[in-house]
């Protein structure tokens, strides 16, 4: 619930937050947020693979559609409203994947206080396609 989320976000902690609108999870004073924007059509696909896996049932054609456009409509709204409550830097997925030193240095700027290594984030992109891979192999074997 809410009162989990807040209490894991002590400083040095990250909390991630999957609907910030919808959960009634909006940052408070002190936090710093990370909008990581995907392509809807590849996020809205990883949602189907990742929904049907939990389930173990299929999630159709039509339920993927409505993922996407849920997606595409709450964007900004969600966007704003973080960006209303508290400091916000939005990184692109795509461009993560095309020079992961960028928004390493991206990050490490945003979070000063963290002391991240740029180089030990930016090594840990994988190469790889923007695009939804076909089953949860990758992630199974992390």
């Amino acid at each position: 619930g809410a009162a989990g989320a807040h209490a894991a976000a002590a400083p040095g902690r990250v909390v991630k937050i999957l609907d910030p609108l919808g959960s009634g999870h909006l940052p408070g004073p002190g936090w710093q947020a990370i909008w990581l924007d995907r392509d809807p059509r590849w996020q809205a696909e990883s949602m189907r693979k990742f929904l049907s896996a939990l389930s173990r049932s299929r999630v159709s054609v039509r339920e993927t559609r409505a993922l996407r456009t849920s997606l595409e409509r709450d964007r900004d709204p969600a966007v704003a409203a973080l960006r209303a409550t508290c400091p916000l830097l939005v990184v692109s997925y795509d461009d993560t994947l095309r020079d992961p030193p960028l928004t390493a240095r991206s990050l490490a700027s945003f979070l000063p206080w963290a002391g991240l290594d740029v180089a030990a984030m930016a090594g840990a992109v994988h190469d790889r396609s923007p695009r939804t891979l076909p089953d949860l192999a990758f992630e199974m074997s992390a």
